[in-house]
């Protein structure tokens, strides 16, 4: 099994321009948690920019939320997943990868009770009809 650790720089576009991720590091990852700490309690729009400024950074930040306390927090949350999402994106594609095998391997191991059902339902179809192997035998 070859196993591929190249891991690309990641982009994203918001409102016509690009700006690059943070690198997802153990740094980074203990800055988030920190910050999630540090924001318990509080309004969650100040959790996402705190995590923004960590994976866009604070010029990416201020250019983006100029309005400061009149920030549309509806496009603040928007922004939040669509990053977040990017940040977290192979956690995404592993679990995903991870959910295909598991349903392969569990549409696999069903094969044969499907096949069973399908042979009951058709013997039963053929009883209905009169034609079919399934006699029915009464005693007394």
């Amino acid at each position: 099994m070859r196993i591929d650790t190249e891991v690309p720089q990641v982009i994203v576009e918001i409102e016509d321009n690009e700006y690059v991720l943070a690198p997802r590091t153990v740094e980074t990852c203990e800055k988030l948690m920190q910050v999630e700490k540090d924001n318990m309690g509080k309004p969650l729009y100040r959790l996402w920019l705190a995590e923004l400024e960590i994976m866009l950074g604070k010029p990416a930040c201020r250019t983006l939320f100029k309005d400061g306390r009149k920030e549309n927090v509806d496009r603040l949350q928007m922004i939040y997943a669509g990053v977040a999402k990017a940040f977290y994106y192979t956690d995404e594609g592993l679990r995903t990868g991870a959910q295909e095998q598991k349903i392969e391997s569990t549409m696999a191991a069903l094969a044969p009770l499907v096949e069973l059902f399908k042979s009951i339902n058709r013997l039963e179809k053929a009883n209905a009809q009169g034609n079919g192997e399934i006699r029915e035998i009464r005693r007394g």
